[in-house]
């Protein structure tokens, strides 16, 4: 049974658009669609903004060799470099980094804490935590030797055998970050002059 089309004028009834030529109507949506992109722009070739200005910024003679030389021992690796000692850490650790390996460390699955805050108490710092259900967090480090000591507590009971591991875990990954970031060089900030 067909139904007929609706005539002109009044709308169509969802019953009838099973029985319209779909094949035509397909080409005349195509083709409107392909109008109104090369209409809009859409095939002109020019797409983003504009690219910006190069570079302005000027580096002294021994800015640039200092760069050269921290990308080329990247790429070679530091037994074969001719980069400074000081841009590495004598022992793998720079106490600068250990906010930044904390907040790596406490973005693993299973630790989830964010870095609060830190204050100094004597020779350590206390870095205050927050996890993923909102319950409070303490990593405290100190300087020790050439390394770094680091004890942290987790949880509204941090004597419960799953916080004592989520805590333990946080330290074991904030030292393995700490490591990572302690072999790549550190240059001091250029300025411009």
């Amino acid at each position: 049974m067909v139904v007929p089309i609706d005539p002109p004028g009044r709308c169509l009834r969802a019953d009838t658009i099973a029985f319209m030529d779909l094949p035509g109507i397909a080409i005349r949506l195509s083709f409107v669609a392909m109008s109104c992109m090369m209409s809009i722009g859409g095939c002109s070739g020019k797409s983003g903004p504009p690219l910006a200005a190069g570079s302005r910024t000027a580096y002294t003679t021994d800015q640039s060799k200092a760069a050269l030389v921290a990308m080329q021992s990247i790429l070679v690796g530091a037994t074969n470099s001719s980069a400074s000692i000081s841009l590495v850490p004598a022992h793998g650790i720079r106490w600068s980094d250990l906010p930044k390996a904390i907040s790596q460390a406490g973005a693993e699955k299973g630790i989830e804490v964010a870095l609060a805050g830190s204050s100094k108490v004597g020779i350590a710092t206390r870095y205050e935590l927050l996890t993923i259900e909102g319950w409070p967090g303490v990593l405290q480090a100190a300087p020790q030797g050439t390394g770094i000591v680091m004890v942290a507590s987790i949880g509204p009971y941090p004597d419960q055998p799953v916080a004592r591991d989520r805590a333990a875990r946080l330290v074991q990954l904030t030292h393995q970050r700490l490591l990572a970031l302690g072999r790549l060089p550190k240059i001091e900030p250029y300025t411009v002059e």
